[in-house]
């Protein structure tokens, strides 16, 4: 008897037990399959990775070639505005006949602004795939050589992903000029990784760290001013698709951004920062966005520090919502969102003020 009532008391508590860790809304859609709360690990795996990139622009077989270009930038002194596309090996030291190793097809993924004339630049590790699915952390790049005849470069780059033992060693992204800065947009600096049992030349270390316990919260706001007429523009066009004079929505339209931030909507108010990235008209026929840029700071506390924003931007919502996948400095490993309301619109220059509410955890 005390049997059968141990069975019928399990079968019981069963649902309970599976409703307290798995939580569906009331009314499931159909591509939910599960849901439930789990707990964050307390340790984690902090990894510091050391390897050569080369960007090779001459000769007869270039890794890096440029692909679109705004119409004025043949009067740019620093190329705003140009895409180029890379495939850039990457190597255990600085000459190109050192190690390349073995291609497959784990990533680590960076996403930031590349200030290419300082001595170290810092960039945010956004995530990744296989052992780098949740993975944080930042890139130093520092340049090793420059070609000034072919305009090669060989560029030592840092990793410092949170994750498991790897090889890095190939990869390939998008390369965009804002300025005399450089920004790799999604998809950003994707670092094809080799899986190596043995721990390679270029893993200068590997520990187990304890998660902090505390965070910081930090909410900014700002006024990002998107000018586009005028004989100066932030914001220029630089590829578009064939079919988008025929579009209503511009589907398919690049636009590289260096617009300024500012505490008021007047564009007279204190500069606290500039938006160097881009976005691209992703709506087929809705208008939204791509947005892909960095917040670089050039006052108070956080002066010369990033917030790299990515996400959906549909600019007819009243409130749009994208995600902080990085930063810099103290941003190293910041997750939060930001919320983007739509100031002013002058319908007939195109230039728009959108006040940005950023709500980030940092450590």
């Amino acid at each position: 008897m005390d049997k059968l009532f141990s069975i019928l008391t399990t079968l019981l508590l069963l649902p309970l037990l599976s409703a307290s860790s798995w939580a569906y809304s009331e009314e499931q859609s159909s591509f939910v399959l599960g849901e439930k709360r789990v707990k964050k690990p307390v340790y984690e795996t902090q990894s510091h990775f050391r390897f050569f990139w080369h960007d090779i622009v001459s000769g007869p077989s270039p890794t890096s070639v440029r692909v679109a270009q705004a119409p004025s930038e043949k009067n740019s002194t620093t190329f705003f505005g140009t895409i180029v596309m890379i495939d850039d090996p990457l190597t255990v030291g600085p000459e190109l006949s050192t190690e390349l190793g073995e291609y497959t097809n784990s990533t680590v993924v960076v996403m930031g602004r590349d200030d290419i004339f300082s001595e170290v630049r810092e960039m945010a590790v956004v995530g990744g795939s296989g052992p780098f699915r949740h993975a944080t952390g930042y890139a130093q790049a520092r340049t090793h050589s420059h070609d000034n005849n072919t305009h090669d470069a060989i560029v030592q780059y840092d990793n410092h992903p949170f994750s498991i033992s790897i090889a890095l060693f190939r990869h390939g992204r998008a390369l965009l000029h804002s300025h005399h800065h450089y920004l790799l947009p999604p998809p950003p600096l994707v670092l094809l990784l080799g899986y190596s049992e043995e721990q390679s030349s270029f893993v200068l270390g590997e520990k187990r760290v304890k998660k902090p316990v505390y965070e910081t919260e930090s909410h900014f706001r700002f006024f990002w001013h998107d000018i586009v007429s005028g004989p100066s523009p932030t914001s220029v066009r630089v590829a578009q698709a064939p079919s988008e004079k025929n579009s209503t929505t511009f589907f398919g339209t690049i636009v590289m951004i260096d617009d300024p931030l500012t505490v008021g909507p007047e564009l007279s108010t204190e500069l606290v920062g500039r938006a160097q990235g881009f976005y691209a008209f992703s709506g087929k026929d809705s208008f939204g966005l791509l947005m892909a840029m960095t917040f670089v700071f050039t006052q108070g506390k956080y002066t010369n520090n990033t917030i790299v924003i990515m996400g959906r931007n549909d600019v007819v919502s009243e409130v749009r919502e994208m995600a902080v996948v990085g930063g810099s400095g103290p941003f190293r490993h910041a997750t939060g969102y930001a919320q983007a309301r739509t100031h002013t619109l002058d319908n007939n220059t195109g230039d728009a003020i959108v006040q940005y509410d950023v709500f980030v955890t940092h450590s």
